[in-house]
């Protein structure tokens, strides 16, 4: 049994946590602010990750996995 594991810098996980949003954003009907709120963020912290300029917490990774009923580690591939 081979096992990989892959290791992404911080600038490839910021695009991966962009690009999944934006396509989790589209299935909601949420605005970006609701889900800051929702989540228990500042709407600019949020942004930031919408942005890719920031990366959450593993706390907010998995309050943002749970809101969009993902996987955290689906948020970052």
């Amino acid at each position: 049994m081979e096992v990989y594991i892959m290791i992404l810098t911080e600038k490839q996980l910021k695009c991966a946590l962009r690009r999944h949003i934006e396509e989790l954003e589209e299935k909601t009907e949420a605005s970006r602010q609701e889900i800051a709120f929702r989540l228990g963020v500042n709407h600019i912290t949020y942004y930031g990750w919408v942005s890719g300029s920031k990366l959450p917490s593993p706390a907010n990774l998995f309050k943002l996995a749970d809101y969009f009923g993902v996987k955290p580690s689906d948020l970052l591939q």
